[in-house]
């Protein structure tokens, strides 16, 4: 870990010139260097990937709460104007509902004349 550290400030500091990278790790090739950084990208790369997949799955989750949530709520007006048309509540023009499967633009409520 420490010596992960070294590599990566020493990196940062001279780009791929691995021979100047060695000189700050006794015992350490250039070669073994630049083998030990490609390694530490590789696995960097890899968790990034895993905390994005993670991500989605949380994503796809959140998708599914709303989805739910949103289902419900169309329920509800569903209920709300049939029992208003059943007793006779309704004034003005026919009110017509309409639905889609975009999840941003749910059920909703049009007057038409």
């Amino acid at each position: 870990a420490r010596e992960d550290a070294i590599i990566a400030n020493s990196v940062a500091e001279f780009g791929n010139r691995w021979y100047f990278i060695a000189e700050r790790l006794p015992g350490r090739t250039d070669h073994a260097i630049r083998n030990r950084w490609h390694r530490l990208r590789s696995m960097r790369h890899d968790q990034q990937l895993k905390r994005i997949a993670q991500g989605d799955e949380e994503l796809k989750q959140e998708s599914k709460l709303q989805q739910r949530s949103l289902s419900q709520h169309r329920d509800h007006v569903n209920i709300d104007v049939h029992s208003n048309l059943i007793d006779g509540r309704s004034s003005g023009p026919p009110l017509i509902l309409s639905s889609t499967s975009d999840p941003l633009n749910s059920a909703y409520a049009t007057w038409r004349q």
